[in-house]
């Protein structure tokens, strides 16, 4: 460091290598991807032309598509800090050859509304950390991975983590706006955020699609608090499940996910479609309605935040008694039976008027 008038020694010296290659690893189906390097073709088709076979589409932020099955790249050349949306067939590791864009030399500019950034630092750093400078100001909304995990400042949620190099990340401000990283040989604060894992057990993961809608729950919202280890899940209207996530105290963040354009089959909600709601808690399984909203409501929209105001939780076991009768009585085999003619101990099946099916044994 410097100091007036004094001397130093060096007792040793490292050489640092130079950073000119990066290594990309993309999952089957969709994710974000970024890259912190200047190519010497920055063409995302030439990018991407190891990897051509493997590319169903792949979009930047404004939504102009790379579609290589008809030679159609409407993206052009990919800019440095910003991410773009892909999908793929197969699990895929791409390697870039290049030079490397230093984070604090390349400020990225962040318009109003929704943003795909990419991450230009060599190690990761905590989301909340990194993005100190804009929600300082109460400008930044949102910022989601490809998976849906999401950091809501306003209820102090992380469900992202780390930033980490090689992905990309949507996000949205108020007002424009710009990001610059702090260099790699400085380091982000520590953040009173902390990292929260929603990640459920009970309910299944759902696919991911490239478009997906945020719930917030918060405790005070329920009219029966889940207990630890709870985890709610929302359901189109076919009864699909389309969003599941593990209840988190003192706010629970759930994602839906949009239907796939790129599918044949219906693999998520439409716009305006209304979303259905079930709670596993105590091993009980019941569904529960919000009926009120403080923001938002219970129709899809792409990227909505919702804000629940008062759940009302039904048991399903009393709402299926209550409404359901027995339409007839069946056999492994699907023979139609009379229960009384059952043999001891043979599996049968009630099919009831309201589509449920109830396993019964004799």
């Amino acid at each position: 460091e410097y100091t007036t008038n004094g001397i130093s020694a060096l007792a040793g010296l490292a050489t640092i290598p130079a950073i000119s290659d990066q290594t990309m690893d993309m999952p089957t189906g969709w994710s974000i991807f970024s890259t912190y390097l200047s190519l010497p073709d920055m063409d995302l088709a030439t990018i991407l032309s190891s990897i051509f076979d493997q590319i169903i589409i792949c979009k930047n932020n404004a939504g102009d598509a790379y579609l290589p099955e008809w030679g159609f790249n409407g993206v052009g050349d990919i800019e440095v800090g910003q991410g773009y949306q892909i999908k793929l067939i197969g699990d895929i590791t791409i390697t870039a050859e290049g030079d490397y864009m230093a984070p604090e030399e390349n400020s990225i500019d962040l318009t109003s509304g929704w943003n795909m950034i990419g991450y230009l630092r060599l190690d990761p750093a905590d989301a909340a950390a990194v993005l100190f400078d804009v929600n300082a100001t109460g400008n930044l909304v949102i910022v989601k991975d490809y998976s849906g995990q999401a950091y809501l400042p306003e209820w102090d949620f992380n469900g992202i983590g780390d930033l980490v190099p090689g992905q990309g990340y949507q996000l949205k401000i108020n007002n424009d706006d710009v990001l610059t990283y702090l260099s790699n040989d400085e380091s982000y604060r520590m953040t009173t955020s902390e990292v929260i894992n929603n990640t459920p057990s009970h309910f299944e993961r759902v696919a991911i699609t490239d478009n997906n809608m945020t719930i917030v729950i918060e405790d005070a919202a329920w009219d029966v608090l889940p207990t630890t280890g709870s985890e709610v899940a929302a359901f189109d209207k076919a009864g699909n499940m389309i969003g599941s996530a593990l209840y988190t105290s003192p706010v629970t963040v759930l994602t839906v996910w949009g239907d796939d354009a790129t599918t044949s089959s219906k693999d998520g909600l439409v716009v305006s479609e209304a979303v259905s709601f079930k709670v596993w808690s105590n091993n009980e399984t019941n569904t529960f309605e919000v009926s009120k909203w403080i923001e938002g409501s219970s129709d899809y929209n792409v990227d909505a935040i919702n804000v629940a105001s008062s759940i009302t939780t039904t048991n399903i076991n009393q709402l299926l008694s209550t409404s359901r009768e027995l339409v007839r009585i069946i056999n492994v085999l699907g023979q139609e039976v009379t229960a009384p003619d059952a043999f001891k101990g043979e599996v049968l099946f009630n099919v009831y008027n309201n589509g449920t099916v109830e396993k019964v044994i004799k």
